[in-house]
């Protein structure tokens, strides 16, 4: 069976985003970068993507093809398909799509 190997955790609470990262961590999971602070409106969120490296490590769940859409953000960036990125991105995230360019451009 085939796991999930990273997960992007987005909070409003940092305190809960941290108890999560935390909790996390203890089963074997690696934060990756730093925290990513996104403000939708008047929402402030926080996001904290975490890895685990052992491929037998089911922590983060089963992986299910279609799930992971920051790796789809990337590769939409990298082919130079930026509003198709943004446009993703403001769908899964559910903040604007002026708020998501901001995103891309800060983050890819």
């Amino acid at each position: 069976m085939k796991y999930n190997r990273y997960c992007n955790i987005l909070r409003e609470d940092l305190e809960e985003l941290a108890q999560i990262v935390n909790s996390l961590v203890s089963k074997g999971c690696t934060p990756l970068g730093g925290l990513t602070v996104i403000q939708a409106g008047q929402k402030v969120f926080y996001n904290q993507t975490v890895v685990v490296e052992d491929e037998n490590n089911n922590t983060l769940g089963v992986y299910v093809p279609g799930e992971s859409f920051l790796k789809d953000v990337m590769q939409l960036i990298k082919e130079g398909k930026k509003l198709q990125a943004v446009k993703l991105y403001s769908d899964k995230t559910g903040i604007s799509l002026s708020e998501a360019k901001d995103w891309v451009d800060s983050n890819c």
